[in-house]
Parts: structure tokens; C-alpha cells; sequence
């Protein structure tokens, strides 16, 4: 890798980060005087939830057209930047007194402790891009069928099937194509976690939001939004390709615009309801029960509200941006499942759909053997092992950062008694109730108890799935927000706490170094802010701005090419030997044909134009292996390790070692822990 080489990379990655910015900033400022009411947080999560909602729109529309290379991500995003500068231009022309940044200032100046607890979390977001950066991910199953989805995708240019997970074939991959817009510019997983951070931000974002709405005060919000996004399983998920804070993040901010849609009425609201919604949808099965959760809540409390509403009349922008974000809500969430009625006649591809017994769309997998996976299913109320095994988890993934918010979160329940609030008992009875609506479906959720390895018994090297709880996380964060104002504890002592949960969280992580350098560059910026910014712009500051500019731009290169090289090496490190033999023994031209492998995406080695294909071989029958080895023209073999499917694949390696085929074994020593690797051989 040349530095000319990763500087192309690193322009088209700039054009994809910032393709859809500009559009969604002009629809904040289509709302006009709204938006500077509405305050920086909706704003801010507005554009953030955009950006994502733009990306999947973009990253949908290109794998189904087969579009998904250099040429199309190009050509899509830098339409999209073109035309959302255009409407931003005409949104600043037609609202100039709205003109950024207005809409992202405080109504009031930031305290000391909210300024430190929001360069906290900002130094904890740096620190986690160092690690998406530099550290690979080695999470089981971005292993066996995420980052393998994306691999395909960017060798075959569209939405290739993966054939060797069945249930998986038809699974809603919406957020994995996000990220592999980010694989493009590159051609590897450099910074394919990276829109993971935009998720983080949302979370954090639509807590503070739904808890501004209960009461809460502004330090109370920062604080335990704080505490949420320091939860370990949370910082942990954020460099994996699992989307389940995906199911949290927009399922909280569906909830926090649908709010604010039935109190104020703004169409923008109602758009972006629907399309958080439909990503709530598009990037899991499961979160189809999330997303009706969300409908239904946010219709009853219209029915609430209604002729209560505060209206006011909407511009014809506002109004064009609530039906685009419908119609990209129900594209989102409704594309993999239309596309698996047309392919499958099933819109959940392999699983049985069926309503009071009658069976509407037949499948592989009959609904009741995911039910038998769920904590409410495995769970024993009367065994002690069972809470010893889920009190190990509750502290081993969250910390006491749950704990803290538990107990600030009862306080809710005096509140609605005593105390004085700016809003009354009814959002904080509605906050109460999210959360025991998205507890109650945490542990009906499908593995939520068992992945599915272990018989239908907790396990205690596993434990339930934690990370499936991310949605009743967030809502119990808002409540504890809204329930410590109530009860006049001090918005000061919840910024600390947030603080100090941060703080134990970056120095967690191996970039904590980078963390603190922004947060001390953070407290010195806003001190020369506060000092120049009521200060008239001169010739010289705009001299130093184009300055400043310029030397951020190469530091970007330097510093993002470091970082390359650095998650280069730590590749190697992290992937084991594997990776290393398949670098130096194969060729980049050669195809590996792998079956029985539940890691997969180490076979491409750091070369995703590496062919890497799956065996449909399911017998000992020499005839079949020979002609599908020729079929798919195969040179390298990859067996195992055998995991789950432990008989099949011990008798397939001894089948093949035995003289099965004309093959060599060149890598593996332990079948049970690594992929075994054979090479042909001529026959004689």
C-alpha cells in the first residue's frame, strides 16, 4: 500500500462520510424558527439519524441495481452531495435567520460540568475511533456471516446470497451494507466499523432527548446519557459488525420524534419517525417487534394528545421532508423482506410464518424452535444457578453502570408521587412503561437465553445475550434522567457520575491516550471560543481558518495511514497464523472453497479481491467433490474448525486425510480450534 494509493482511497472515503451531510443539514433548516426551538440535540440527532437513513438508502439502491463498486458508490454520493448543497444553498436563502450554527447552540450558556462531561464522551468517541481503526474485529459471528455478506457483495458488485447459513440466506442486512460503503474506498475493513460511531452518538442523543421530555434538566440528561453510552457490552459492540445497538439507537430515537410529532405536530418529526422506524425494521428480523412496539406507543399517545397538539403552519420544505422520510422509512424496512417474498415466497425467507395456527408462508424453521431460545424460555425461577450465572453477566457487561441507573431509575416510582415537575406525571408514567414493554421483549427475544449451542440451558460461560437489551438500556437511562430531576437530585452529582464513568471507560480501552489529548484540545478550544467568537470576523482569522483547515487535511492522511499500517500488523497479530499462510502460500489469483467453517472471512486474508467461496458438498461421495471443486474452480480447500458441527467435521477431515481426494494438508494442527488448509495435487 502506496501513500498515493491510500490517498484516493481516503478522497472517496471523505465523499462517502460527507455525501449526505449537507442534505440533511438543510433539512434542519427547512423548519425555520422550529429549529432554533427545538435546541441542538434534536437537531444534532436529526442529522445523524439522516446520515444513516441517506447511507442505507444509497447502499439499497446500489446492491439491488448491482452497482456496488468504486463507479457507483462514486456516482451515488457525489449526486447526493451535489444535490443536498443545492437545497442547502435554497434552505439558507429562504431562512437566513436559521443559518448554522445557529441551530446547534445552547438557549442558554453550557455549565462547567456540562462542558466537561460532553468533552468526556467526546474523548471517549475519539478514543473508540482509534480502536475502529487500528484493531480489527474478531467477534464470532462478524466472522462467520457479517463481514463474509460484505466481502461478497464487494466482489460480486450486488447482494449476493450467503449459501452457507441457511437461516442467515435471508437475513436483513440493511446496516451491513452501510458499513460496506466504507469497505469501497479502501478495498479492506479499514474503518468498516466506523459508522457504529454514528449509532453510538444516536444512542446517546435520543436518551438525552426522551428524558428532556420527562423533566429531566440538561445536566441530568448529559449525565445519564453519559453512563449509558460507558456500559462495556456497549463500548465493546461498537468495533463488531453486530447491529443490535443499531435496534436500540434507532428504536430510541423512533421514539423520541414520534414524541415530539405528537406534541408539536412538525411534519419533519413524522418523517423522521417512520424512517427510524423502518430502520429499526431493515437491520434485524427481531426488530420488527421493536418497530411495531414503537408504532404503537407513539399512536397511543396521539390518540392522548389529540386537539392538544401545539400547532403551527409547516413550509412546504418541512412538509417535503416528512413524506421523504415515510417513504424512505417504508423502503428500508420493508426491502429485504419484499425481496425475500419475490425470491423465497416467504418475507422471512427460511422461518414459517404462521397466524392462529394457519400457516402463511411455509419455511425451514418453525417459529417455536427460536421461542425455545429466549430467556423467558431457558430462565429457571428456581434455580439459584441460574441467577448466579445472570448476575456474572449483569456485571461482567454492564457494569455498575446499569446498577446506577436501576437505582436512579426506581426513584421514579416516589416520583410520580412527590416531588415538583416541569411536565407532569404523564411522560415519566410514559417512559416507565417503555421500559417494561422493551424488558418484557429482551426476554422473549429468539437467543436472547441460549445462541443455541448448549441444549436450551443457560450456560455459564455464556450467559444470556445481553447485548439484545440494548433498547430497554436506553429507555431506563431516560427515565433515571427524568426521575433525578424529579426528585431534585443535583444535575451537577449526574455529570459527575457520568464523568467518572466515562473516564473509567476510555482508560479502559488502548487509545485512552488519544482520548485524553482531545479532551484537554476540547477545554482549550472552548475557552478561546468563548473569548473570540463575539468578536467580528477579520482578514486574519479567515487566514487562519483556511490554515487550521489545510493542516487538518494533512493530518487526516498521515494520522489515517498510520492507522492503516498499524491495524495491518495487528491483523496478523490478531487472526493467528492463518492469516499470515494464506499472505505468503497462495496466490492472490487462487480460490479457497471452504465448508464447515464458522470463520470464514479469515480466508480472505487482507485481500478482498481474494475468491473465497462456500462448498455445497454434503457427502463423502469423491464424484460430487470433484465436480464441484471443478465447477467453482477450486485450488485450496478449508475445512473446520469443526465447532457446533463437531461429528460432521472430524469425519471430513479424516475422510480427506485418508485419500478422499488428491489433496495435501499445508496448515493446521488442532482441528478443533483452527481451519484446517488442503492444497490440490495432481493425480497420478
Amino acid at each position: 500500500m502506496s501513500f498515493e494509493q491510500h490517498l484516493a482511497g481516503l478522497a472517496l472515503f471523505l465523499l462517502v462520510a460527507a455525501g449526505p451531510v449537507p442534505l440533511c443539514l438543510a433539512s434542519v433548516l427547512t423548519r425555520g424558527n422550529a429549529a432554533l426551538q427545538a435546541g441542538p440535540a434534536r437537531n444534532l440527532l436529526a442529522v445523524l439519524v439522516g446520515w444513516c437513513v441517506v447511507q442505507a438508502l444509497v447502499a439499497l439502491a446500489l446492491g439491488a441495481v448491482g452497482q456496488f463498486r468504486v463507479s457507483g458508490v462514486a456516482a451515488a454520493e457525489a449526486l447526493v452531495l451535489a444535490s443536498g448543497t443545492a437545497l442547502l444553498a435554497r434552505a439558507r436563502r429562504t431562512s437566513p435567520g436559521v443559518k448554522p450554527p445557529r441551530p446547534f447552540r445552547l438557549d442558554r450558556p453550557a455549565t462547567v460540568s456540562e462542558v466537561l462531561v460532553v468533552g468526556s464522551i467526546c474523548a471517549l468517541g475519539v478514543a473508540l475511533i482509534w480502536r475502529v481503526a487500528t484493531q480489527p474485529i474478531t467477534e464470532h459471528d462478524s466472522l462467520a456471516y457479517h463481514l463474509p455478506a460484505v466481502a461478497t457483495w464487494y466482489q460480486a458488485g450486488s447482494f449476493e446470497r450467503l449459501d452457507q447459513w441457511p437461516l442467515f440466506r435471508y437475513y436483513p442486512f440493511t446496516w451491513e451494507a452501510v458499513c460496506a460503503l466504507f469497505v469501497i474506498p479502501f478495498g479492506e475493513d479499514f474503518l468498516a466499523a466506523l459508522p457504529n460511531l454514528a449509532l453510538w452518538a444516536v444512542f446517546g442523543l435520543a436518551i438525552y432527548e426522551l428524558g428532556r421530555a420527562a423533566g429531566a434538566d440538561r445536566a441530568a440528561g448529559v449525565g445519564t446519557a453519559a453512563i449509558a453510552l460507558s456500559l462495556p457490552i456497549l463500548v465493546r459492540n461498537v468495533n463488531t459488525m453486530h447491529v443490535d445497538l443499531a435496534v436500540g439507537a434507532f428504536f430510541l430515537a423512533a421514539v423520541a420524534f414520534g414524541a415530539r410529532y405528537a406534541r408539536q405536530g412538525s411534519p419533519a418529526d413524522l418523517g423522521l419517525w417512520f424512517a427510524s422506524t423502518g430502520m429499526v425494521a431493515g437491520v434485524k428480523t427481531s426488530g420488527l417487534l421493536y418497530a411495531a412496539l414503537a408504532l404503537v406507543a407513539i399512536g397511543v399517545l396521539l390518540v392522548l394528545r389529540r386537539g392538544r397538539r401545539q400547532s403551527r403552519p409547516a413550509g412546504r420544505g418541512e412538509v417535503a421532508a416528512g413524506v421523504l422520510g415515510v417513504l424512505a422509512g417504508l423502503a428500508i424496512g420493508g426491502f429485504w423482506y419484499a425481496r425475500n417474498w419475490i425470491e423465497a415466497g416467504n418475507p422471512l425467507g427460511a422461518v414459517s410464518v404462521k397466524v392462529w395456527g394457519l400457516t402463511l408462508f411455509p419455511g425451514k424453521y418453525e417459529i417455536e424452535h427460536f421461542r425455545s431460545t429466549s430467556l423467558a424460555r431457558v430462565f429457571d425461577i428456581w434455580s439459584p444457578a441460574d441467577y448466579h450465572i445472570l448476575s456474572d453477566q449483569l456485571r461482567e457487561q454492564f457494569g455498575w453502570g446499569l446498577a446506577a441507573l436501576a437505582v436512579l431509575g426506581a426513584l421514579a416510582l416516589p416520583a410520580l408521587f412527590v416531588g415538583r415537575k416541569r411536565t407532569g406525571r404523564a411522560p415519566l408514567i410514559g417512559l416507565l412503561a417503555l421500559v417494561a414493554a422493551t424488558a418484557y421483549l429482551y426476554v422473549l427475544t429468539p437467543y436472547s437465553g441460549d445462541n443455541g449451542l448448549h441444549g436450551g440451558m443457560l450456560h455459564p460461560s455464556i450467559g444470556p445475550s445481553m447485548r439484545y437489551a440494548f433498547p430497554f438500556c436506553g429507555a431506563l437511562a431516560a427515565v433515571a434522567a427524568a426521575a433525578a430531576t424529579a426528585v431534585r437530585i443535583p444535575g451537577g452529582a449526574l455529570a459527575a457520575l457520568g464523568i467518572a464513568a466515562i473516564a473509567v471507560r476510555t482508560a479502559s480501552l488502548e487509545a485512552a491516550l488519544w482520548g485524553l489529548l482531545f479532551l484537554a484540545a476540547w477545554l482549550v478550544v472552548w475557552r478561546i471560543w468563548l473569548k473570540f467568537a463575539a468578536r467580528p470576523r477579520g482578514r486574519r482569522v479567515r487566514i487562519l481558518t483556511v490554515a487550521a483547515a489545510a493542516g487538518c487535511a494533512l493530518g487526516l492522511a498521515a494520522v489515517t495511514f498510520s492507522a492503516r499500517a498499524e491495524r495491518q500488523r495487528q491483523r496478523l497479530v490478531s487472526y493467528g497464523e492463518i492469516v499470515q499462510f494464506i499472505e505468503r502460500e497462495t496466490r492472490p489469483d487462487e480460490t479457497i472453497g471452504h465448508l464447515l467453517c464458522n470463520q470464514s472471512y479469515l480466508l480472505y486474508g487482507s485481500n478482498l479481491s481474494r475468491r473465497v467461496v462456500f462448498m455445497p458438498v454434503d457427502s463423502h461421495e469423491r464424484r460430487e467433490w470433484l465436480r464441484c471443486i471443478g465447477a467453482l474452480g477450486i485450488d485450496v480447500i478449508a475445512v473446520g474448525p469443526c465447532g457446533r458441527m463437531r461429528r460432521k467435521g472430524w469425519a471430513t477431515r479424516d475422510w480427506l486425510e485418508e485419500g478422499g481426494l488428491p489433496v495435501r494438508r499445508v496448515f493446521g494442527r488442532n482441528f478443533s480450534q483452527e481451519t484446517f488448509l488442503y492444497r490440490l495435487t495432481p493425480e497420478e
